[in-house]
Protein backbone atom coordinates (compact mmCIF):
# COMPACT_ATOMS: atom_id res chain seq x y z
CA UNK A 1 0.00 0.00 0.00
CA UNK A 2 2.83 2.41 0.91
CA UNK A 3 4.61 1.60 -2.36
CA UNK A 4 1.47 2.46 -4.28
CA UNK A 5 1.21 5.83 -2.51
CA UNK A 6 4.90 6.56 -3.18
CA UNK A 7 4.39 5.70 -6.84
CA UNK A 8 1.37 7.94 -7.01
CA UNK A 9 3.34 10.90 -5.61
CA UNK A 10 6.21 10.24 -8.03
CA UNK A 11 3.71 10.17 -10.89
CA UNK A 12 2.26 13.52 -9.78
CA UNK A 13 5.76 15.01 -9.65
CA UNK A 14 6.52 13.81 -13.17
CA UNK A 15 3.18 15.16 -14.37
CA UNK A 16 3.96 18.59 -12.96
CA UNK A 17 7.31 18.60 -14.78
CA UNK A 18 5.50 17.81 -18.03
CA UNK A 19 2.97 20.62 -17.39
CA UNK A 20 5.75 23.17 -16.83
CA UNK A 21 7.33 22.19 -20.13
CA UNK A 22 3.99 22.26 -21.95
CA UNK A 23 3.18 25.74 -20.61
CA UNK A 24 6.60 26.99 -21.70
CA UNK A 25 6.14 25.38 -25.12
CA UNK A 26 2.68 26.95 -25.54
CA UNK A 27 4.04 30.33 -24.56
CA UNK A 28 6.52 30.23 -27.45
CA UNK A 29 4.32 28.31 -29.89
CA UNK A 30 1.59 30.93 -29.73
CA UNK A 31 3.77 33.93 -30.33
CA UNK A 32 1.89 35.89 -32.99
CA UNK A 33 3.29 35.80 -36.54
CA UNK A 34 1.95 39.23 -37.39
CA UNK A 35 1.62 42.51 -35.54
CA UNK A 36 -0.50 42.30 -32.38
CA UNK A 37 -1.56 45.19 -30.13
CA UNK A 38 1.00 45.59 -27.37
CA UNK A 39 -1.62 45.61 -24.59
CA UNK A 40 -3.13 42.32 -25.80
CA UNK A 41 0.30 40.69 -25.98
CA UNK A 42 1.21 41.89 -22.49
CA UNK A 43 -2.02 40.47 -21.04
CA UNK A 44 -1.42 37.10 -22.70
CA UNK A 45 2.16 36.90 -21.46
CA UNK A 46 1.08 37.99 -17.97
CA UNK A 47 -1.52 35.21 -17.76
CA UNK A 48 0.94 32.58 -19.02
CA UNK A 49 3.56 33.78 -16.52
CA UNK A 50 1.07 33.44 -13.67
CA UNK A 51 0.12 29.92 -14.77
CA UNK A 52 3.74 28.89 -15.08
CA UNK A 53 4.58 30.35 -11.65
CA UNK A 54 1.70 28.45 -10.03
CA UNK A 55 2.76 25.16 -11.65
CA UNK A 56 6.38 25.68 -10.55
CA UNK A 57 5.19 26.31 -7.01
CA UNK A 58 3.21 23.05 -7.05
CA UNK A 59 6.24 21.23 -8.44
CA UNK A 60 8.43 22.54 -5.64
CA UNK A 61 5.90 21.29 -3.09
CA UNK A 62 5.90 17.85 -4.76
CA UNK A 63 9.69 17.72 -4.61
CA UNK A 64 9.59 18.60 -0.91
CA UNK A 65 7.22 15.70 -0.26
CA UNK A 66 9.41 13.30 -2.25
CA UNK A 67 12.45 14.39 -0.26
CA UNK A 68 10.60 13.76 2.99
CA UNK A 69 9.58 10.29 1.80
CA UNK A 70 13.14 9.34 0.92
CA UNK A 71 14.98 10.82 3.90
CA UNK A 72 12.57 10.97 6.79
CA UNK A 73 10.04 8.83 8.64
CA UNK A 74 7.00 7.61 6.70
CA UNK A 75 4.41 10.31 6.11
CA UNK A 76 0.95 9.75 7.46
CA UNK A 77 -1.24 10.37 4.44
CA UNK A 78 -4.87 11.39 4.91
CA UNK A 79 -7.46 8.68 4.89
CA UNK A 80 -9.55 8.21 1.77
CA UNK A 81 -12.53 10.57 1.79
CA UNK A 82 -16.02 9.98 0.48
CA UNK A 83 -16.59 10.91 -3.15
CA UNK A 84 -18.55 14.01 -2.19
CA UNK A 85 -16.12 15.21 0.49
CA UNK A 86 -14.14 17.46 -1.83
CA UNK A 87 -17.24 19.27 -2.99
CA UNK A 88 -18.44 19.57 0.58
CA UNK A 89 -15.21 21.29 1.61
CA UNK A 90 -15.20 23.55 -1.42
CA UNK A 91 -18.72 24.87 -0.86
CA UNK A 92 -18.77 24.69 2.92
CA UNK A 93 -21.13 27.37 4.18
CA UNK A 94 -21.33 28.97 7.61
CA UNK A 95 -23.65 27.35 10.11
CA UNK A 96 -26.14 29.37 12.10
CA UNK A 97 -25.61 29.35 15.81
CA UNK A 98 -26.73 31.38 18.80
CA UNK A 99 -30.09 32.43 17.48
CA UNK A 100 -29.28 32.58 13.78
CA UNK A 101 -25.92 34.37 13.84
CA UNK A 102 -23.63 33.21 11.04
CA UNK A 103 -20.14 32.29 12.25
CA UNK A 104 -17.50 31.69 9.62
CA UNK A 105 -15.06 28.82 10.21
CA UNK A 106 -11.46 29.94 10.77
CA UNK A 107 -10.41 27.89 7.74
CA UNK A 108 -12.49 30.17 5.50
CA UNK A 109 -10.59 33.32 6.46
CA UNK A 110 -9.14 35.11 3.42
CA UNK A 111 -6.15 37.42 3.31
CA UNK A 112 -7.57 40.72 1.99
CA UNK A 113 -4.95 43.29 1.00
CA UNK A 114 -5.65 47.01 0.85
CA UNK A 115 -4.34 48.82 -2.23
CA UNK A 116 -3.98 52.59 -1.70
CA UNK A 117 -3.78 54.67 -4.87
CA UNK A 118 -1.42 57.59 -4.25
CA UNK A 119 0.27 60.29 -6.29
CA UNK A 120 1.61 63.59 -4.96
CA UNK A 121 -0.22 64.15 -1.68
CA UNK A 122 1.98 63.94 1.41
CA UNK A 123 -1.31 63.86 3.34
CA UNK A 124 -1.49 60.20 2.33
CA UNK A 125 0.02 59.81 5.80
CA UNK A 126 -3.40 60.60 7.33
CA UNK A 127 -5.00 57.77 5.40
CA UNK A 128 -2.23 55.23 6.00
CA UNK A 129 -2.10 56.06 9.71
CA UNK A 130 -5.81 55.29 10.01
CA UNK A 131 -5.47 52.02 8.11
CA UNK A 132 -2.66 50.88 10.40
CA UNK A 133 -4.55 52.03 13.49
CA UNK A 134 -7.73 50.11 12.70
CA UNK A 135 -6.51 46.97 10.94
CA UNK A 136 -6.78 44.00 13.30
CA UNK A 137 -3.99 42.00 11.67
CA UNK A 138 -1.00 42.85 9.50
CA UNK A 139 -0.98 39.31 8.13
CA UNK A 140 -4.64 39.25 7.12
CA UNK A 141 -4.79 42.83 5.83
CA UNK A 142 -1.45 43.71 4.21
CA UNK A 143 -1.32 47.31 2.99
CA UNK A 144 0.09 48.15 -0.43
CA UNK A 145 0.50 51.80 -1.41
CA UNK A 146 0.91 52.23 -5.16
CA UNK A 147 2.35 55.61 -6.06
CA UNK A 148 2.08 57.30 -9.43
CA UNK A 149 3.57 60.72 -10.39
CA UNK A 150 7.10 60.14 -9.03
CA UNK A 151 6.62 62.76 -6.30
CA UNK A 152 9.68 62.54 -4.04
CA UNK A 153 8.16 64.06 -0.88
CA UNK A 154 5.28 61.59 -0.99
CA UNK A 155 7.69 58.71 -1.62
CA UNK A 156 9.71 59.76 1.45
CA UNK A 157 6.56 59.69 3.60
CA UNK A 158 5.69 56.19 2.40
CA UNK A 159 9.23 54.84 2.90
CA UNK A 160 9.13 56.03 6.51
CA UNK A 161 6.63 53.23 7.30
CA UNK A 162 9.24 50.53 6.71
CA UNK A 163 7.80 47.04 6.60
CA UNK A 164 4.38 48.13 7.89
CA UNK A 165 3.37 48.67 4.27
CA UNK A 166 4.56 47.69 0.80
CA UNK A 167 5.43 50.73 -1.31
CA UNK A 168 4.92 50.21 -5.05
CA UNK A 169 5.99 52.82 -7.63
CA UNK A 170 4.36 52.98 -11.03
CA UNK A 171 7.17 52.73 -13.60
CA UNK A 172 5.25 54.35 -16.46
CA UNK A 173 5.37 58.12 -15.95
CA UNK A 174 5.30 58.93 -19.65
CA UNK A 175 3.09 61.80 -20.85
CA UNK A 176 -0.33 61.12 -22.30
CA UNK A 177 -0.78 61.21 -26.06
CA UNK A 178 -1.11 64.83 -27.12
CA UNK A 179 -4.14 63.91 -29.23
CA UNK A 180 -6.12 63.52 -25.99
CA UNK A 181 -7.65 66.71 -24.52
CA UNK A 182 -5.12 68.20 -22.12
CA UNK A 183 -7.70 68.83 -19.40
CA UNK A 184 -8.37 65.08 -19.25
CA UNK A 185 -4.77 63.85 -19.12
CA UNK A 186 -5.05 63.31 -15.36
CA UNK A 187 -7.92 60.86 -15.86
CA UNK A 188 -5.89 58.89 -18.41
CA UNK A 189 -3.01 58.63 -15.94
CA UNK A 190 -5.34 57.47 -13.17
CA UNK A 191 -6.82 54.68 -15.31
CA UNK A 192 -3.34 53.59 -16.40
CA UNK A 193 -2.14 53.52 -12.80
CA UNK A 194 -5.16 51.60 -11.48
CA UNK A 195 -4.68 48.87 -14.03
CA UNK A 196 -0.99 48.46 -13.30
CA UNK A 197 -1.45 48.49 -9.51
CA UNK A 198 -4.28 45.96 -9.47
CA UNK A 199 -2.35 43.58 -11.71
CA UNK A 200 0.66 43.89 -9.42
CA UNK A 201 -1.29 43.01 -6.30
CA UNK A 202 -3.46 40.30 -7.86
CA UNK A 203 -0.30 38.62 -9.16
CA UNK A 204 0.06 37.36 -5.56
CA UNK A 205 -3.14 35.36 -6.11
CA UNK A 206 -5.31 37.09 -3.52
CA UNK A 207 -8.99 36.22 -3.86
CA UNK A 208 -10.04 39.86 -3.42
CA UNK A 209 -8.59 43.31 -2.73
CA UNK A 210 -9.84 46.51 -1.10
CA UNK A 211 -9.08 49.65 -3.13
CA UNK A 212 -8.74 53.03 -1.45
CA UNK A 213 -7.34 56.44 -2.32
CA UNK A 214 -4.87 58.71 -0.59
CA UNK A 215 -7.47 61.25 0.57
CA UNK A 216 -9.89 59.03 2.50
CA UNK A 217 -10.78 58.76 6.15
CA UNK A 218 -11.79 55.25 7.23
CA UNK A 219 -14.21 54.14 9.92
CA UNK A 220 -13.29 52.16 12.99
CA UNK A 221 -15.03 49.03 11.63
CA UNK A 222 -13.71 49.43 8.06
CA UNK A 223 -11.86 46.10 8.04
CA UNK A 224 -14.60 44.13 9.79
CA UNK A 225 -17.15 45.39 7.25
CA UNK A 226 -15.16 44.11 4.28
CA UNK A 227 -14.18 40.85 5.95
CA UNK A 228 -17.84 40.06 6.69
CA UNK A 229 -19.14 40.93 3.23
CA UNK A 230 -16.50 39.04 1.23
CA UNK A 231 -18.15 35.60 1.75
CA UNK A 232 -21.46 37.05 0.52
CA UNK A 233 -19.80 38.54 -2.56
CA UNK A 234 -18.04 35.26 -3.36
CA UNK A 235 -21.30 33.33 -2.96
CA UNK A 236 -23.53 35.64 -5.00
CA UNK A 237 -22.27 36.34 -8.51
CA UNK A 238 -24.80 39.16 -8.93
CA UNK A 239 -22.61 41.25 -6.62
CA UNK A 240 -20.03 43.27 -8.54
CA UNK A 241 -18.38 44.96 -5.56
CA UNK A 242 -18.67 45.96 -1.93
CA UNK A 243 -18.26 49.68 -1.25
CA UNK A 244 -17.65 51.67 1.93
CA UNK A 245 -19.29 54.75 0.41
CA UNK A 246 -22.84 56.09 0.35
CA UNK A 247 -23.48 58.93 -2.12
CA UNK A 248 -26.28 60.10 0.16
CA UNK A 249 -24.30 59.71 3.36
CA UNK A 250 -25.08 63.12 4.85
CA UNK A 251 -26.67 63.34 8.33
CA UNK A 252 -30.07 64.35 6.94
CA UNK A 253 -30.15 61.64 4.26
CA UNK A 254 -29.25 58.53 6.24
CA UNK A 255 -31.17 56.43 8.73
CA UNK A 256 -28.21 56.45 11.14
CA UNK A 257 -28.22 52.67 11.38
CA UNK A 258 -24.57 51.48 11.35
CA UNK A 259 -25.62 47.89 10.66
CA UNK A 260 -27.87 48.61 7.67
CA UNK A 261 -26.57 47.56 4.22
CA UNK A 262 -28.16 47.82 0.77
CA UNK A 263 -27.79 46.36 -2.70
CA UNK A 264 -27.29 49.27 -5.13
CA UNK A 265 -27.18 49.27 -8.92
CA UNK A 266 -24.90 52.32 -8.85
CA UNK A 267 -21.15 51.83 -8.42
CA UNK A 268 -20.19 54.01 -5.42
CA UNK A 269 -16.38 53.65 -5.37
CA UNK A 270 -14.32 55.53 -2.74
CA UNK A 271 -13.17 52.49 -0.80
CA UNK A 272 -14.38 49.31 -2.50
CA UNK A 273 -13.61 45.62 -2.81
CA UNK A 274 -13.64 43.35 -5.85
CA UNK A 275 -12.67 39.74 -6.42
CA UNK A 276 -9.83 38.46 -8.55
CA UNK A 277 -12.35 36.82 -10.88
CA UNK A 278 -14.10 40.12 -11.50
CA UNK A 279 -10.79 41.91 -12.01
CA UNK A 280 -9.72 39.43 -14.71
CA UNK A 281 -12.97 40.19 -16.51
CA UNK A 282 -12.50 43.98 -16.26
CA UNK A 283 -8.77 43.95 -16.97
CA UNK A 284 -9.36 42.43 -20.40
CA UNK A 285 -11.25 45.58 -21.49
CA UNK A 286 -10.04 48.27 -19.06
CA UNK A 287 -10.60 51.80 -20.46
CA UNK A 288 -7.96 54.43 -21.16
CA UNK A 289 -9.71 57.00 -18.95
CA UNK A 290 -12.75 57.64 -16.73
CA UNK A 291 -12.70 54.08 -15.42
CA UNK A 292 -15.35 54.69 -12.74
CA UNK A 293 -17.99 56.01 -15.16
CA UNK A 294 -17.07 53.18 -17.52
CA UNK A 295 -17.72 50.67 -14.74
CA UNK A 296 -21.22 52.10 -14.30
CA UNK A 297 -22.15 51.40 -17.91
CA UNK A 298 -24.58 48.52 -18.55
CA UNK A 299 -21.98 46.64 -20.60
CA UNK A 300 -19.72 46.32 -17.57
CA UNK A 301 -22.28 46.21 -14.78
CA UNK A 302 -24.33 43.46 -16.46
CA UNK A 303 -27.21 43.78 -13.97
CA UNK A 304 -24.87 43.30 -11.03
CA UNK A 305 -24.99 45.38 -7.86
CA UNK A 306 -22.67 46.77 -5.22
CA UNK A 307 -23.23 46.37 -1.51
CA UNK A 308 -23.07 49.72 0.26
CA UNK A 309 -23.79 50.90 3.82
CA UNK A 310 -26.32 53.41 5.11
CA UNK A 311 -23.58 54.98 7.23
CA UNK A 312 -20.40 55.57 5.16
CA UNK A 313 -17.23 53.75 6.15
CA UNK A 314 -15.14 56.31 4.25
CA UNK A 315 -15.22 60.08 3.78
CA UNK A 316 -12.88 62.24 1.74
CA UNK A 317 -10.67 65.13 2.83
CA UNK A 318 -9.25 65.67 -0.68
CA UNK A 319 -10.67 68.97 -1.84
CA UNK A 320 -7.97 69.48 -4.47
CA UNK A 321 -7.23 66.83 -7.08
CA UNK A 322 -7.74 65.90 -10.71
CA UNK A 323 -11.44 66.82 -10.44
CA UNK A 324 -10.49 70.29 -9.12
CA UNK A 325 -12.67 69.93 -6.03
CA UNK A 326 -15.83 69.21 -8.03
CA UNK A 327 -18.76 68.49 -5.66
CA UNK A 328 -16.59 68.84 -2.54
CA UNK A 329 -17.96 72.14 -1.24
CA UNK A 330 -21.54 71.37 -2.21
CA UNK A 331 -21.65 67.75 -1.15
CA UNK A 332 -18.63 65.66 -0.20
CA UNK A 333 -17.45 67.60 2.83
CA UNK A 334 -20.81 67.04 4.57
CA UNK A 335 -20.60 63.24 4.57
CA UNK A 336 -20.88 61.48 7.93
CA UNK A 337 -18.29 58.85 8.84
CA UNK A 338 -19.60 55.98 10.93
CA UNK A 339 -18.18 56.14 14.45
CA UNK A 340 -19.84 53.03 15.90
CA UNK A 341 -17.85 49.81 16.06
CA UNK A 342 -20.05 47.03 14.66
CA UNK A 343 -19.15 43.40 15.38
CA UNK A 344 -19.65 42.32 11.80
CA UNK A 345 -18.44 38.78 12.42
CA UNK A 346 -21.50 38.21 14.62
CA UNK A 347 -24.06 39.41 12.07
CA UNK A 348 -26.02 37.32 9.59
CA UNK A 349 -25.68 39.05 6.21
CA UNK A 350 -27.44 36.38 4.18
CA UNK A 351 -30.32 38.83 3.60
CA UNK A 352 -28.05 40.49 1.01
CA UNK A 353 -28.22 37.45 -1.27
CA UNK A 354 -30.28 38.45 -4.32
CA UNK A 355 -33.19 36.00 -4.01
CA UNK A 356 -33.91 36.89 -0.40
CA UNK A 357 -33.15 40.60 -0.71
CA UNK A 358 -35.38 41.17 -3.74
CA UNK A 359 -38.41 39.51 -2.20
CA UNK A 360 -38.06 41.24 1.18
CA UNK A 361 -37.34 44.64 -0.29
CA UNK A 362 -40.22 44.60 -2.74
CA UNK A 363 -42.54 43.69 0.09
CA UNK A 364 -41.29 46.59 2.22
CA UNK A 365 -41.55 49.12 -0.59
CA UNK A 366 -45.01 48.18 -1.75
CA UNK A 367 -46.40 47.87 1.76
CA UNK A 368 -45.47 51.52 2.40
CA UNK A 369 -48.16 54.08 1.49
CA UNK A 370 -47.48 56.51 -1.35
CA UNK A 371 -46.80 60.12 -0.40
CA UNK A 372 -45.77 63.38 -2.03
CA UNK A 373 -42.83 65.58 -1.13
CA UNK A 374 -45.26 68.32 -0.20
CA UNK A 375 -46.96 66.04 2.36
CA UNK A 376 -43.58 65.22 3.81
CA UNK A 377 -42.59 68.86 4.06
CA UNK A 378 -45.85 69.87 5.68
CA UNK A 379 -45.48 67.21 8.37
CA UNK A 380 -48.90 65.70 7.73
CA UNK A 381 -47.72 62.09 7.87
CA UNK A 382 -47.09 59.75 10.75
CA UNK A 383 -43.41 58.93 11.42
CA UNK A 384 -43.44 55.72 9.38
CA UNK A 385 -42.01 54.59 6.03
CA UNK A 386 -43.67 56.05 2.93
CA UNK A 387 -43.11 55.67 -0.80
CA UNK A 388 -42.29 58.66 -3.03
CA UNK A 389 -42.40 57.89 -6.73
CA UNK A 390 -40.80 59.53 -9.75
CA UNK A 391 -41.65 58.91 -13.39
CA UNK A 392 -38.96 60.65 -15.46
CA UNK A 393 -35.44 61.98 -15.42
CA UNK A 394 -36.75 65.47 -14.73
CA UNK A 395 -38.97 64.38 -11.85
CA UNK A 396 -36.08 62.40 -10.34
CA UNK A 397 -33.86 65.49 -10.37
CA UNK A 398 -36.62 67.65 -8.96
CA UNK A 399 -37.32 65.24 -6.09
CA UNK A 400 -33.60 64.86 -5.41
CA UNK A 401 -33.14 68.60 -5.06
CA UNK A 402 -36.13 68.91 -2.74
CA UNK A 403 -34.97 66.01 -0.56
CA UNK A 404 -31.30 66.96 -0.58
CA UNK A 405 -30.19 63.84 -2.47
CA UNK A 406 -27.53 63.42 -5.13
CA UNK A 407 -29.14 64.06 -8.51
CA UNK A 408 -26.28 62.88 -10.72
CA UNK A 409 -27.36 60.18 -13.16
CA UNK A 410 -24.63 58.41 -15.10
CA UNK A 411 -26.52 56.29 -17.61
CA UNK A 412 -30.00 55.62 -18.92
CA UNK A 413 -29.96 52.36 -17.00
CA UNK A 414 -29.99 54.37 -13.79
CA UNK A 415 -33.23 55.99 -14.92
CA UNK A 416 -34.94 52.84 -16.12
CA UNK A 417 -33.80 50.68 -13.22
CA UNK A 418 -36.16 48.29 -11.55
CA UNK A 419 -38.53 49.27 -8.81
CA UNK A 420 -36.36 47.34 -6.38
CA UNK A 421 -32.99 48.87 -7.17
CA UNK A 422 -34.27 52.39 -7.73
CA UNK A 423 -34.89 53.07 -4.09
CA UNK A 424 -32.84 55.21 -1.76
CA UNK A 425 -33.69 56.08 1.81
CA UNK A 426 -34.14 59.53 3.20
CA UNK A 427 -34.58 60.66 6.78
CA UNK A 428 -36.93 63.53 7.55
CA UNK A 429 -38.01 64.83 10.90
CA UNK A 430 -41.77 64.57 11.19
CA UNK A 431 -43.28 65.82 14.45
CA UNK A 432 -39.82 65.57 15.99
CA UNK A 433 -39.30 61.92 15.02
CA UNK A 434 -36.96 60.52 12.38
CA UNK A 435 -39.02 58.75 9.74
CA UNK A 436 -37.62 56.50 7.07
CA UNK A 437 -38.53 57.54 3.54
CA UNK A 438 -38.22 55.60 0.32
CA UNK A 439 -37.73 57.30 -3.02
CA UNK A 440 -38.95 54.86 -5.63
CA UNK A 441 -38.46 54.72 -9.40
CA UNK A 442 -41.43 53.68 -11.53
CA UNK A 443 -40.17 55.06 -14.81
CA UNK A 444 -39.42 52.51 -17.51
Amino acid sequence: MAAMKHSRILLVGLLLVVIVNVVTFIKFLHRPSGPVPRAQLERLNHKLDLLQANVKEDLAEGERILHALRNGPPLKLPAERPANAEAEVAVKTPKKEDGGVVRLPAANVDVIPVVVMACNRVTVKTHVDQLLKYRPSKERFPVYVSQDCGHQETADVLRSYGDQITHLQHPNLSPIDSSKPTKFHGYYKIARHYRWALNQVFSHNYSAVIITEDDLNVAVDFFGYFAATLPIMKQDETILCVSAWNDNGKPETTIHDPTLLFRSDFFPGLGWMLTQKTWRELDAKWPDAFWDDWLRNPEQRRDRVCIRPDMPRTTTFGKIGVSQGQFFEQHLKYMTLNDKSVEWSERDLSYLIKAQYDADYLKKVYSAPAATVQELREGKLAPAPVRVEYVSKESFKSLSRELGLVERIRSQLELARSVLLGAVFHTLHVHGDAARRSLLSTWS
